[in-house]
Formats: structure tokens, sequence, C-alpha cells
């Protein structure tokens, strides 16, 4: 298996790849995982031959996997092992971690780096957990790990701020980090089928993985926000401290009742560095209709920043599906091979600040048990527990959705808990995003 770039750099010199009289260098590469995207790797590496009018090439040369046995739909590389020491003595000028889990990757990798031998992954699990201590150890070792692929899939994001400090001095973010999930919400948005059968239709076009419920439930955009905050230089992101709600049990009658607001709802992180502290949340939002974050689609991510230096810098391609993640990947690879330049900078070390759930407005779906109340009785309902009702829409079934003025987590939680008890209202709250040029 093998793909041509062009490649002509000290770093290639160093390397101990087979260097061909026709001056074309082979580089051996060695995967750790061969399940969906390392599959969609293996089968890139010939494809991308055909498409490619350079002076490199990659070869499989040995992967490290669970089965041997299991069935693949990729060319199957020179030597298969099950055991770790066994694909450890092999002879790999970069390695490509596709395995997905922290552990044992993390060691593996430390092992890999150790000896100088760069390391590309896609895991933001692992980035996220301990991308600091495994960058300074590339770093240390005169060698690179490089991990485009792990925040926006198929996006070349990170190594454009990476290389642009000043553009890289990010205040403000929101951001969709996650393809499963908008593709989900994308899927009701649009009136095809219900939550199940969208999540069936995305594991089926291999956004998602057999077992949803990373991104269903926003474990996977909380370990993409901990790893932006570190590129952001904004210090690390404890999970335990992020306000997270996922995408589960919403309804096409909710991205109805958005929609008749001028918005959309929209698996949203958002993220502002304050002298002070670190406000954040990850939660399915009502976002204005006319924000570019509204506009993103099926598995699209995208994300919108603003800095001390920059605003209204955005970014957006495809966030999910194992083709396109092996092509950032192998990007990547060529770039580990082909420069000189470490990517991305070992994040700084900076002093840690409180993570808050700040205050927003609110976007809340009231079910009723009986007959419903009309608008100015809906009202009072929530006007009761001392919120500010800004808006209330037609109902539909069952419910009214009620658009809240602001209010903390805490005393929205709270409101809505004494709702429930004292009407028999089962609600649930979606935040608002604010914005000056785009407001709901």
């Amino acid at each position: 298996m093998a793909v041509l770039v062009a490649a002509d750099s000290p770093v290639i010199r160093a390397l101990g790849s087979t260097h061909h009289a026709s001056g074309v260098r082979t580089i051996r590469l060695g995967l750790v995982g061969l399940g969906q995207v390392g599959q969609a790797v293996a089968r890139l590496v010939p494809a991308a031959s055909r498409h490619t009018d350079t002076y490199l090439r990659f070869r499989v040369a040995g992967a490290l996997v669970r089965d041997v046995t299991r069935a693949r739909r990729c060319p199957t590389p020179a030597r298969l092992t099950t055991n770790p020491a066994a694909f450890l003595r092999g002879t790999y000028d970069l390695v490509i971690e596709a395995s997905g889990t922290v552990e044992p990757a993390r060691t593996m990798i430390r092992r890999l780096l150790g000896r100088g031998v760069p390391v590309v992954t896609a895991n933001k699990a692992l980035v996220a957990a301990h991308g600091e201590e495994l960058l300074a150890l590339a770093a240390l070792r005169g060698t690179t790990l490089r991990y485009e692929a792990s925040a926006l899939a198929g996006v070349p994001f990170l190594g454009t701020l990476a290389a642009r400090p000043l553009v890289s001095r990010v205040q403000r973010f929101a951001a969709i980090l996650n393809g499963t999930s908008n593709f989900i919400l994308s899927s009701l948005n649009a009136g095809r089928g219900s939550f199940d059968e969208a999540l069936a239709a995305s594991q089926a076009r291999g956004f998602t993985e057999p077992d949803p419920s990373r991104d269903l439930d926003g474990v996977d955009t909380v370990d993409k926000l901990s790893l932006l905050a570190s590129l952001f230089g904004w210090g690390h992101i404890p999970a335990h401290a992020v306000d997270v709600d996922g995408i589960r049990g919403i309804t096409a009658e909710d991205l109805s009742a958005a929609r008749s607001l001028g918005g959309t709802i929209k698996p949203l992180v958002w993220a502002e560095r304050t002298a002070t502290d670190i406000r954040v949340w990850v939660a399915p939002t009502l976002v204005p209709g006319t924000h570019p974050l509204a506009t993103l689609s099926g598995a699209l991510n995208g994300i919108h920043l603003s800095g001390r230096f920059v605003s209204d810098l955005f970014f957006s391609g495809p966030g999910a599906g194992p083709d396109v993640t092996a092509a950032t990947i192998l990007d990547d690879a060529v770039e580990a091979v082909t420069t000189v330049q470490r990517f991305p900078c070992a994040p700084r070390s900076v002093p840690m600040v409180p993570v808050v759930s700040p205050e927003t407005g609110w976007f809340v779906r009231a079910r009723f048990p009986g007959l419903v109340p009309d608008a100015s009785a809906t009202a009072q309902i929530f006007a009761g527990q001392h919120l500010r009702v800004r808006s209330v829409t037609s109902p539909a079934g069952d419910a009214r959705w009620v658009r809240l003025e602001t209010a903390s987590r805490r005393t929205i939680d709270a409101a809505l808990a004494a709702v429930a008890h004292t009407h028999r209202v089962q609600c649930r709250a979606f935040r608002v995003m604010e914005h000056e040029e785009h407001g709901l």
C-alpha cells in the first residue's frame, strides 16, 4: 500500500526510510487500530497514490489489532498482530494511532515518541487527557505528535491557528464539534424520521460508533473543548467542571418550535475566557437562524472565533466519517515527515482558573398532563417561579415552548423542578445563544 508525496527535508534525511534510486523514499507506516478509521487510512494509502505527483511513498508495514481474524474492508497490512510488544519490535518511520482508546494508546505513543518516531492521532480523548505530556515528550525527543483530525475531522484548523500566534489568542468561541449530534438534529429538523431512525442512519454512514453514548451525551465534545482550550492558551478544563447536556430526547416538535422563533437547535459548545474564569457550556442550544453555525447541516462541524486580535473568524467542514478523518490523518502524516516544524506547539503552562456555568437565556418545552393552557396562563406558571417570560409559542399536541430571559443553570433547574411538582408539567430546557448581531 503506497501514496506518493513530495519530500526533501532534514527530517526525511534523518529517517531510516528506504530510498530508491528513482528518488522515491518509502516511509514505513505502522497502524495502531484497524477499526473504521484505521481501515479508511489503509484504503486511502494506495488510492491516494493515483492522485499525487510527488516523491514520497507510504507503505503500511504493520498493524496492531484486537483480532487478526476479523473481516476488514481494506487491504491487509503486511503484518498483523494483537501483541503490543511484537508491534513495537517493528521498524517504522511514522505511526498512526487510530484505536480510539486512552490506554493502552498513551503508553504505546510514549514508547514511540521516546524512540523519536513521529505519531499522528485523531484520538481526542487521549489528547484532551494527556496531550501536554505527550507534546512535551515529542519536543524533548526531537519528533512530532500531530492531531489535526481530533477536533474538526475534515477541517485544517488546528494547524492554521498553531502557526499564527496572534490569531490563536482566542477569547471566545462557539462551535459544533460533533458530527453525529448535528446529523441527528439536522435530520429531525428536515422531518427525516425519528431520533432513533436518525441515529441508525448516522451509524450506517460511519459517523457514529456502535456505542453512540459519547456522541449523544456530549462527552466527545467535552474532550474536544479541552483540546481547544489548551491550544488557545486557556489551560486545562477538567471534564467534571463543564456544564454538559446531551441531545437525547429532542424531538422534531422542538425543532419546529425553534423555527417559529427564527432559530434552530444545534449541539453547541460555547466558551469564553475572562480575566478571572472560563465560562462554558456543552448543550443543545437555540441558535439564531442568521448565525453561521445555524446553517451547518448533516455531519458538518464549524467553529466561530473571536479574540484580542481577530473577531468573527469562522471555520467549517466535515466533522465525522472515517474517510474524511483518514484524509486529514494522512495529510498530518505527510507534514510530520516533510517538515521540521513541530505541531502543535506544546501548550504553555498557565494558572488554573475557575470553570463556571454562565447565565443565558432559555428555551423550555413544557409538556402538560391534560388540557394545554393558553399562552397567558402558561406564562404565569413560569412567572410564579420568578422567571421572566419573553414569549410563548402556539401549542403543538400537549406542549408549548417558553422563551425565558437570562437565568443561571441552578435557577432554571430549581424552577422547573418546582413547576413539575406543583403543576405536573414536564419540562426540557435548552440554552439560548445570545449574540448582538444575531438576536432571537
